[in-house]
């Protein structure tokens, strides 16, 4: 049993090391914005809010976003 899950395990991993690396750069929180928007597959929808949101949960991150990017 435990073969069948390194694959799904592999992509995790890999997935997520991506996904840290992304939120290094700060055009990663209009992207999420975007993708909210515009995806038509509920589930990315979704699971693009709930980056965003825990991305933005402390208010010192919301502050440190501009302007422009906080209107928008």
């Amino acid at each position: 049993m435990l073969w069948v899950l390194i694959p799904h395990l592999e992509t995790y991993f890999q997935g997520t090391k991506e996904l840290r690396e992304a939120f290094k750069a700060p055009e990663v929180i209009p992207a999420l914005c975007n993708v909210i928007g515009v995806s038509q597959n509920p589930q990315i929808r979704q699971y693009a809010a709930v980056l965003l949101r825990r991305r933005l949960a402390k208010s010192k991150n919301w502050m440190k976003l501009s302007v422009d990017v906080r209107n928008g």
